[in-house]
């Protein structure tokens, strides 16, 4: 068969992948997308939406992530994930726990604007760079007392003592919540300023892992030579994140470069895991102001630095230590006219451009063009080669179908992966190959037991089956052993890497192969059969 017009393949490095892989990876995507409009035109690599507000799936378009960390910067979602990190059991015990599902941790960078204004100028996820722009454009105002929202560190005695910070004067009213208008009972008396528009742009940092940053500025009309903005911080309680039980919150000043930031503090540990699994702990470090003067042409960072017990032994030290390098190293990016010039921005942006070199580019479709990539960036964002934790169908800022890995991840989502980005690839398979040993106790759990190695239908930490009630899916939707011995099969005739099979493919094929065999049932002429099994079409039988 022949190429689709408009249709080329990209050149990684001399060479270009053969035409009819091209083929096979163009029409899986597409049909994984559906149905597409026809209309020409160019792409400019941006999803864009006119007014936050008026979006019901905004998840869809402030989308983060970096495969350590995802999150939804929609200002409302107090939530993220990262990857590994799941709360609950295996299906063995789903009688007296919750099935393995992402443990949500806070997200304390997901900030909008105090008011009703957060997001009206509109948002723009450049899926080239990752980073998505949220703009708000804040009415004008006059000179004003109003109730101040506190931020982390802030409390009533704090109101006390505040005078006035920023530009901005603070006073204290009563110690009655009741007769405080239904505010903390803290005023701040805002100065009159012109429309302001602010912009916020985050991302989740490509080569620094455990690390969200948020820039901002401002931009105005006449007027003052500076302009205030108050964010509206999302209020972090223990109570708000059930997943994690003793969590502990705090705020303090840290001293960085002989400048001091308000940093929030919060730690937690699951409250299950799955047999043979330990509760893993989360630790979050962030910087942040509730009240920010702006500078007309200057531009302003806040950061927050993630980690947990599976990529540390000291999760509380290492997200101090990131967050102060951060920072640190965010000051000194100010110094230059463009964040864009600055060291940390331009060290993601870099990677992010060395992974846009592998791709498809299609010509003369936007709308194809749009899907495609965009669909690639979702599965970028939520995977790396040097963290084996795999992929599930919502990616990594989800917890759909539980976070779960399924066969979508061999069958749908590798092959594109395999073509464009070897290694990633690599990295999904790595996670299958981790998790034989609780492939081999699921083939031995039935009650005539099976040889081998037989994948779990849902999978999360250590491999066990994880497919909740009352789903059947998880006893007898065993193709999936197959998908993934056909993935080794690709991975192979594609890279030639005969290291790799014979260091950890070559297990997991003998061990699925002599699965397949013992299954095997011979009926009196002679012929085998693969009985008490359903299809990929999980209804076919009703």
């Amino acid at each position: 068969s022949s190429v689709p017009q408009g249709l080329s393949c990209r050149a990684r490095g001399a060479e270009c992948w053969p035409i009819n892989v091209m083929e096979a990876i163009v029409g899986r995507l597409l049909l994984f997308l559906g149905a597409v409009s026809v209309h020409g035109g160019t792409w400019d690599g941006t999803l864009r939406i006119a007014d936050e507000r008026s979006i019901a799936k905004l998840e869809y378009s402030a989308t983060i992530g970096n495969g350590f960390i995802g999150a939804i910067m929609d200002a409302k979602t107090p939530s993220l994930f990262l990857a590994g990190v799941f709360n609950g059991s295996d299906a063995s015990q789903r009688a007296t726990n919750a099935i393995s599902h992402r443990a949500a941790a806070p997200n304390p960078l997901n900030v909008g604007l105090q008011g009703s204004c957060t997001g009206n100028a509109g948002g723009i996820l450049d899926l080239q760079r990752a980073v998505y722009t949220r703009r708000s454009r804040i009415p004008s105002q006059g000179t004003d007392w109003q109730c101040h929202l506190y931020g982390y560190g802030q409390d009533d005695a704090w109101c006390q003592t505040a005078g006035e910070q920023s530009g901005v004067r603070y006073k204290f009213v009563g110690s009655d919540p009741s007769a405080c208008d239904g505010c903390w009972c803290c005023r701040q008396l805002v100065q009159a300023q012109p429309e302001v528009l602010l912009e916020q742009r985050f991302y989740a940092h490509r080569t620094r892992s455990s690390l969200l940053v948020m820039e901002y500025d401002a931009s105005w009309e006449g007027g003052p030579d500076s302009v205030v903005v108050f964010f509206d911080l999302p209020e972090i309680k223990q109570a708000d994140f059930r997943d994690f039980a003793g969590a502990e919150v705090s705020s303090r000043l840290l001293d960085v470069g002989g400048e001091e930031h308000m940093a929030f503090t919060w730690n937690g540990v699951t409250v299950a895991a799955e047999p043979g699994a330990e509760r893993v702990i989360v630790a979050v470090m962030a910087s942040i102001p509730a009240v920010a003067r702006l500078d007309r042409g200057k531009w302003y960072v806040a950061a927050a630095s993630f980690h947990s017990s599976l990529d540390t032994e000291n999760p509380t030290g290492m997200v101090e230590s990131d967050l102060r390098g951060a920072l640190r190293d965010l000051a000194a990016d100010q110094l230059t006219a463009d964040q864009a010039h600055g060291v940390v921005f331009s060290a993601h942006e870099a990677a992010w451009a060395e992974l846009w070199k592998s791709g498809v580019t299609i010509e003369g479709r936007a709308d194809v063009e749009k899907a495609v990539k965009s669909s690639t960036y979702y599965i970028l964002s939520s995977l790396r080669d040097d963290w084996h934790h795999s992929l599930s169908p919502g990616g990594l800022p989800s917890n759909a179908y539980n976070g779960h890995t399924f066969w979508d991840t061999e069958t749908w989502m590798y092959p594109p992966l395999l073509a464009w980005y070897p290694k990633l690839a690599r990295s999904l398979l790595q996670y299958r190959v981790d998790r034989l040993p609780a492939s081999e106790a699921k083939a031995k759990s039935y009650e005539k037991p099976f040889d081998g190695a037989m994948f779990a239908w849902e999978s999360a930490v250590t491999g066990s089956e994880t497919c909740p009630p009352p789903w059947s899916m998880g006893e007898l939707e065993q193709h999936i052993s197959a998908d993934i011995a056909f993935a080794v099969r690709q991975y192979f005739y594609m890279t030639s890497d005969v290291s790799w099979l014979r260091d950890h493919g070559y297990e997991l094929l003998s061990k699925v192969a002599d699965f397949w065999v013992s299954k095997a049932e011979r009926d009196g002429s002679g012929q085998y059969h693969m009985n008490h099994v359903v299809p990929p079409d999980e209804y076919a039988d009703k």
